[in-house]
C-alpha cells in the first residue's frame, strides 16, 4: 500500500497491491460489516474523522473512535509486522499558493514535487480559466488557476 499522507490512509489517492490479503484488509477491521450494512457515512476508508489525531501522531490503539477505520487496520497489522505499507506526504491540501504545474510535474514552493493537488477546499470556490488547451505551465492560487 501506498499512502500520499505520512499519517492516516488517503480516500483521495491510496495504492493497493493487488493480492488476496490487501484486498481482503477491510475484513481485518471488527467493525466492517456494521460500516457496510448501516446508511451512516463512517469515513471507513480512512480515519472514521480522527484525521486530528492522526496527524499529532498518536498511536492507532490510543485513537478510540466509533468504528475500526482502515487506518486503525493498516497500522495494527503493519505493527505486528503482517504488512509493510508506505507512508509519505506526496499530497498538498487546503489553500495552496505556490503550486506550478510544468510539463507534467507539479511542484510546491519552487522545491518539493508533489503527486497531487486535492481540491477538497477549493473546488466549489474558483473556476479554472483556460482556452480549452491545457498549457505546459500553469499555476494554481488560492483563487484560480491560470497560465503563465
Amino acid at each position: 500500500m501506498i499512502s500520499v499522507r505520512h499519517d492516516w490512509l488517503t480516500g483521495c489517492f491510496l495504492l493497493y497491491k493487488n493480492i488476496d490479503k490487501i484486498n481482503r484488509l477491510f475484513m481485518y477491521s471488527k467493525d466492517y460489516k456494521k460500516v457496510f450494512t448501516s446508511e451512516q457515512h463512517y469515513c471507513f476508508d480512512e480515519t472514521n474523522f480522527a484525521h486530528d489525531a492522526f496527524s499529532a501522531g498518536e498511536g492507532y490503539n490510543d485513537i478510540d473512535t466509533e468504528i475500526e477505520s482502515m487506518t486503525h487496520v493498516v497500522k495494527k497489522l503493519e505493527a505486528e509486522n503482517q504488512i509493510k505499507p508506505f507512508f509519505d506526504f506526496f499530497v498538498i491540501e487546503g489553500v495552496p499558493g505556490k503550486l506550478k504545474w510544468v510539463k507534467g510535474k507539479m511542484f510546491y514552493r519552487n522545491r518539493y514535487e508533489v503527486l497531487l493537488y486535492h481540491l477538497i477546499f477549493l473546488k466549489k470556490t474558483f473556476a479554472i480559466k483556460t482556452n480549452r488547451i491545457i498549457p505546459d505551465h500553469f499555476r494554481i492560487s488560492p483563487t484560480r488557476i491560470y497560465h503563465r
